[in-house]
């Protein structure tokens, strides 16, 4: 213990001897380095003892200088020291230096500081700076439309932390915020989409979150951008709405705003703008598909363009916006209440559409078949709480609609040596074991049984799992063992019991004179 003290106090005085050269400016680039050296391998209790004690604003003045290698070496001995600091002490001592470094030229400084700021959101000292210096946030709304990516994604996770605190969101919503969180909209196609990234972010938090931001003004041209000739941008961003098109709130907030109608028109126009909807649609068909899981009858019964288009692109020679009906299709049919939509239908849509699934998954590259695939996968999918007469009798109908290859195709496909297809084909199979009629086909196609509960055909640690699941999955049910013959019951039981990965333990025995 004397020893540790002895070696804890030498690196103090290293440290101090460190500083006061840098603050005397003394070899700065050399004594950073040394310093960067002496704190390395020090615990977070050990460099928080040495921050308290130590004078940093020194170490912030070394970030104003033209030496990039300064700098940076500056930047790693503050990623060193800061984080062991709490953030009373490091916005109360430092805060005025931490405004600063938003606005230095050099995007390794902003990214240093926006972490700080991240780990400090929610703390009183927080709210005291953005009181006591009064550029702070909209030195930080800046650094949000940094022309650096790394920059401008720190600061989208600050005023997304912040505005899902009260006193943050009220902060943002200030007059000066506003109008600088709007210009910045205009300013830049990729600068609003990091706007709205935040404020769709702190919307999608509470309904009370998103009517204050209503209420501001914020959200009005979200249906404007939308619709931009920017595709690109127009993309990022409807990958964004998705997070708020799928709560309850956030649904109504863009139906009211006539976000929801004008998307349905995009989706709509395809065949109007080929080359743009070669773009467009896989993002509006995943966008409409993920709302519908969410809300299934009030999308679609007030939306039937969405279905139509399902229904029809997939006849589209263009594999990107062939495919993405398809799995728009599939992501409806993912629950009992997407089923009952399209079981409302015309049977003759969905015997069109599994026809086309069956040539996607047997005749396309297979970069686009293992999409297919998963659209399957996904129209026979159902919970195993939520197994019902009627869904398991719609399951079987759609498969059957593969036609009388189709359960050989999948086989086929489940023996393939490309990983990513083989785990497609394994995922209809785990699909299709809790439901009566999957155990039924699965047991009664000849040698698939024994493929499945073969391990020596797997060579990697995902295949053997993807089989202990679609096993666990089809004994866990009450209707296995009426299906199975025993011995296949009792060997699917003993194979789950040794879990995904086992190898028989083989006993040497030793026989006197053998060598």
């Amino acid at each position: 213990m004397k020893e540790l003290s002895v070696t804890m106090s030498g690196i103090n005085a290293n440290v101090r001897n460190f500083i006061n050269n840098i603050r005397n400016d003394v070899e700065v680039e050399s004594n950073l380095s040394d310093l960067k050296v002496a704190l390395t391998g020090l615990n977070s209790h050990q460099l928080g003892d040495l921050a308290r004690e130590s004078q940093l604003n020194y170490l912030f003045d070394c970030l104003n200088s033209s030496n990039r290698n300064q700098i940076l070496i500056t930047c790693d001995v503050l990623k060193l020291f800061l984080p062991s600091l709490s953030a009373s002490h490091l916005l109360s001592q430092y805060g005025a230096a931490i405004n600063r470094a938003l606005t230095h030229p050099y995007k390794e400084v902003k990214e240093t500081v926006l972490k700080e700021l991240i780990r400090c959101v929610g703390s009183d000292a927080m709210m005291a700076l953005i009181h006591q210096e009064s550029d702070f946030l909209p030195s930080a709304v800046t650094s949000l439309c940094d022309e650096d990516t790394s920059v401008g994604c720190r600061a989208v996770d600050f005023f997304v932390s912040l505005g899902k605190t009260k006193s943050g969101l009220q902060a943002i919503c200030q007059p000066t915020i506003i109008r600088k969180l709007i210009n910045n909209i205009g300013n830049n196609n990729i600068y609003a989409v990091r706007v709205f990234e935040v404020l769709v972010d702190i919307g999608v938090s509470s309904l009370e979150s998103l009517k204050y931001l209503e209420n501001e003004g914020l959200l009005d041209r979200l249906s404007t951008f939308l619709g931009t000739d920017d595709v690109l941008s127009m993309l990022a961003l409807l990958e964004v709405c998705t997070k708020l098109a799928t709560t309850d709130y956030g649904f109504d907030f863009l139906s009211r705003h006539g976000v929801i109608k004008n998307l349905v028109n995009q989706l709509a126009s395809y065949n109007d703008y080929p080359a743009i909807s070669s773009l467009t649609f896989p993002g509006l068909s995943k966008f409409f598909g993920l709302v519908a899981q969410a809300f299934p009858e009030k999308l679609l019964s007030n939306h039937v363009d969405i279905l139509r288009c399902g229904f029809s692109a997939v006849d589209s020679t263009d594999l990107n916006i062939y495919i993405p009906a398809l799995e728009l299709i599939g992501l409806i049919a993912y629950t009992p209440e997407g089923k009952a939509v399209l079981q409302k239908q015309d049977e003759k849509y969905m015997r069109h559409i599994m026809g086309r699934l069956h040539e996607a998954m047997s005749k396309l590259p297979t970069e686009w078949r293992i999409r297919a695939v998963h659209v399957l996968a996904n129209i026979i999918h159902v919970e195993t709480d939520r197994i019902t007469n009627e869904i398991t009798r719609v399951n079987e109908a759609w498969f059957n609609q593969l036609g009388t290859s189709g359960m050989s195709m999948l086989v086929t496909i489940a023996r393939q040596p490309f990983p990513e297809l083989k785990a497609a084909g394994y995922l209809v199979l785990l699909n299709m074991a809790n439901q009566r009629w999957g155990q039924y086909k699965i047991n009664c196609y000849e040698g698939l049984m024994d493929f499945l509960l073969d391990r020596r055909t797997e060579t990697d640690l995902e295949g053997h799992h993807m089989k202990y699941n679609i096993l666990k999955a089809i004994i866990e049910t009450d209707t296995a063992d009426a299906i199975l013959e025993p011995h296949v019951y009792e060997s699917i039981i003993d194979y789950v019991r040794q879990g995904p990965i086992f190898a028989p333990t083989v006993t040497e025995v030793a026989i006197e004179g053998a060598e």
